[in-house]
């Protein structure tokens, strides 16, 4: 859609050519810019200019476009990714191509008891005792996830058994709650 995009990729091109105009080149002029957890793209539209210039399959990343488009990314499944966080925010990705709920996803990696928070797009779960409260109630493919962690640590996420988890359907926001996505959160 329009505006920012928390992503990441769980499937990567089989020639090793992860380079930011080969992954985003169909976007065109419509892809603006493409922030890292400490690094930054931006077209120029003739050339992509910054210290970004390769995407990572442990990465998550802000896309920012201009207005809705598709961005499809062929090639072999990236997963499962061995993650190394740091203490306090890490930008990741999610290796996946199939939903799982945060438990699922978490339980047994060492994660649960590192983490304070998980942030994605609009949507957030905090670690309270051991449970996950929030509107985030899980992971989806190709989405990236901002993770706080209270102290570093090393994790896998479990493989996600297909069509164990859906989604649930969240109610329609009232207008005087509805709010404009940024990748400022």
């Amino acid at each position: 859609h329009g505006g920012p995009n928390l992503i990441s990729f769980y499937a990567l091109p089989e020639d090793g050519d992860f380079s930011i105009t080969n992954i985003f080149g169909d976007l065109g002029d419509n892809a603006i810019k493409i922030f890292g957890e400490s690094s930054v793209a931006l077209n120029l539209g003739d050339s992509w200019v910054g210290s970004l210039a390769d995407v990572s399959e442990s990465d998550g990343y802000w896309l920012i476009i201009g207005e809705d488009g598709n961005l499809e990314v062929r090639g072999t499944p990236t997963a499962p990714v061995s993650y190394t966080l740091n203490e306090g925010n890490n930008l990741i990705s999610y290796p996946y191509l199939y939903q799982q709920a945060i438990g699922s996803g978490l339980s047994g990696t060492g994660a649960d008891g590192n983490l304070y928070a998980i942030y994605g797009e609009g949507v957030m779960a905090a670690n309270i005792d051991g449970e996950w409260l929030g509107a985030l109630d899980g992971f989806e493919g190709g989405s990236g996830y901002w993770f706080v962690a209270n102290q570093g640590f090393q994790f896998e996420y479990n493989e996600p058994t297909p069509g164990a988890f859906s989604k649930q359907v969240q109610p329609e926001r009232p207008q005087e709650l509805t709010f404009a996505q940024s990748m400022n959160q």
